[in-house]
């Protein structure tokens, strides 16, 4: 966005007044980050979870949150119940339409808002009830009897519950009364809440003699790569030309004319870390909460950030999910049936099964090479910090997110400005405009 386009903020009012809204309700969400639950120390809770808080899975939900999760506050859910049972409902429900189960027209996005809110309720209170069970056996509760700490712990539950549907209220008014998707600009506040924190921590280790200067330059040259990997692969795309063949109509010939379908490298976006961190982080919580069982202490012995088979989890996780949505975000099916309806041909291919073979052909390659990119952004930073001592090293995952939330954002600006100020963009164009 240049200069130009950027006094044009001010002068559409609806565009202005969607920005003021979306940062009053940001600034909502930020002073909740900091109402922690009734009778809980937070410095307790700082000291028992550790140095768990700025690494590993905790860690990014943690960051997620915009520190909410360590401070024990009303929003320490956020969102994530919401997007988990979102992603499932939707993925649910599009294997149902492809069995032939359900139709589209049942399928419409109010029934699947509905059933997506059903099932993180669920979740957000199956989570709320794991973190306050944590609370109380690490004696983060502070204050009153028995009596007192019971009804506490259900209070806290219904607290945390509350909190992540308050959010989703508040996403959902971004939607419609701001700009740009409400849930994610959410995650996207409290990452950049927590970067101030994660680069302070980076920058006060020159001193010390385990990380040194040394330490501080290899997490920044990792940072700049991997922000550079992302928004490289972010952008790209593998076009598939379209070919619309002749056609006479009323004496003239129109078509031939040539498309493209594009499909990007990491077609499935940030979902596949997302559930790939959502699966693990439920095992090791159970297995934190029973560690004295043997099952629990094997879990925790092999299956740790840091350990081999955690990353080895992690990357087929990431791998598998790559492979598993993107089925569900380029349907293949349809895109072919769509292009026979339309009497388009891709170059050397038969309209239908051919044509669907192709699609195929070329998404699988895309999808490994997308799959491979997530792995490197997902996992080698996590291998740096857990073996190299570098814990300031910003996730891939919260730059994933930062990088497509800035770039929607930025686009739905744009295609407001246009809506709003198109006279001003085609007299820069060119384009004269007859004044009778």
């Amino acid at each position: 966005m240049n200069q130009s386009n950027f006094g044009l903020l001010f002068s559409s009012k609806d565009l202005f007044h969607r920005l003021c809204f979306l940062l009053v309700a940001l600034l909502v969400y930020r002073f909740g980050t900091f109402i922690t639950l009734p009778s809980v120390n937070p410095a307790h809770v700082s000291e028992v979870f550790g140095a768990n808080l700025s690494s590993g899975i905790i860690g990014m939900f943690n960051t997620f949150s915009g520190g909410a999760l360590g401070r024990m506050t009303l929003f320490a859910l956020n969102v994530m119940p919401y997007i988990v049972s979102s992603i499932g409902v939707q993925v649910f429900f599009s294997m149902l339409k492809s069995e032939g189960k359900v139709s589209a027209e049942f399928m419409n996005e109010s029934r699947l808002s509905f059933y997506s809110k059903l099932v993180a309720l669920f979740l957000a209170f199956f989570q709320g009830f794991v973190i306050v069970v944590g609370l109380e056996r690490t004696k983060a509760f502070v204050g009153g009897n028995e009596e007192f700490y019971s009804l506490l712990k259900y209070t806290s539950v219904l607290t945390l519950v509350c909190g992540t549907f308050s959010l989703i209220w508040l996403g959902q008014q971004i939607n419609s009364r701001g700009i740009g998707n409400g849930i994610s600009l959410i995650i996207f506040a409290g990452i950049v809440a927590e970067m101030p924190a994660i680069f302070g921590n980076l920058f006060s280790g020159i001193g010390s003699p385990s990380s040194g200067i040394l330490g501080v330059f290899v997490s920044l040259s990792l940072l700049f790569f991997v922000v550079f990997l992302v928004v490289l692969v972010e952008r790209a795309s593998r076009n598939i030309p379209v070919h619309y063949p002749r056609r006479r109509t009323w004496g003239s010939t129109h078509g031939d004319a040539v498309s493209n379908i594009p499909v990007k490298i990491n077609v499935s976006g940030v979902i596949p870390p997302i559930f790939a961190n959502a699966l693990i982080l439920f095992p090791l919580t159970l297995a934190n909460f029973s560690a004295d069982s043997y099952l629990g202490e094997l879990i925790i012995r092999y299956f740790s950030v840091g350990q081999p088979l955690y990353f080895l989890l992690h990357s087929c996780l990431l791998v598998f999910f790559c492979f598993f949505y993107s089925d569900f975000v380029f349907n293949t099916t349809e895109i072919s049936d769509s292009l026979k309806k339309g009497e388009a041909i891709v170059a050397g291919r038969r309209p239908g099964v051919s044509t669907k073979k192709y699609l195929d052909y070329v998404l699988t390659r895309v999808t490994v090479v997308g799959a491979a990119y997530l792995v490197c952004i997902c996992v080698v930073p996590e291998i740096f910090r857990s073996h190299f001592g570098f814990d300031a090293i910003i996730s891939g995952t919260s730059l994933l997110i930062i990088i497509n939330v800035i770039t929607d954002l930025l686009s739905q600006i744009q295609v407001h400005l246009f809506s709003s100020h198109y006279s001003s963009f085609l007299k820069k164009g060119g384009v004269i405009f007859n004044k009778r």
